[in-house]
Order: C-alpha cells, then sequence, then structure tokens
C-alpha cells in the first residue's frame, strides 16, 4: 500500500470513528450496548470507537440499522463531525 492509500485510510477512519461516537451520543449508547445489538464483543466495539479497527464491511449494514443511519452518515465528513 502506498502512503496515499494509508494517509487516506487514517483519514476515513478518524471520520468514522468520529461519526460512530457522535450517534452512539445521539441514541444514549455506551460500548457494551452497542455490543449487544450488533452481536459482537464489547472489545470489538472499543476498538471501533477507540479508532483501532474499523467493522467490515457486513457489520456496517447491522451497525446503520442500530444507529438509524446510512453509511454515508457514518463515513462521511460532515459539519457535525468536527465537533
Amino acid at each position: 500500500m502506498d502512503d496515499y492509500n494509508k494517509e487516506y485510510g487514517k483519514g476515513v477512519n478518524a471520520i468514522f470513528t468520529k461519526n460512530l461516537k457522535r450517534l452512539m451520543s445521539k441514541y444514549r449508547l455506551q460500548n457494551v450496548d452497542l455490543a449487544k445489538n450488533m452481536g459482537v464483543s464489547a472489545q470489538t466495539v472499543s476498538a471501533w470507537v477507540n479508532g483501532h479497527k474499523m467493522p467490515r464491511m457486513k457489520m456496517f449494514d447491522k451497525l446503520c440499522a442500530v444507529l438509524h443511519c446510512s453509511r454515508i452518515d457514518l463515513l462521511e465528513y460532515s459539519e457535525e463531525t468536527r465537533i
């Protein structure tokens, strides 16, 4: 992977993390709550929230259903992401 792709991946991961935290806050979900709804471990959710990992694509749809959002809401930079 070249340097551009590495940097791009870091940017997407940071945006995802901010959006995930914002949406979890909106629905007052803790890591353990989201983990239970998603059928994954709390450690997995913690890795997403802390920016260490991103969910696999098949988990995005489930995540979107739980958080009542679209993939774009999780992956795209917006004014709300700045907060």
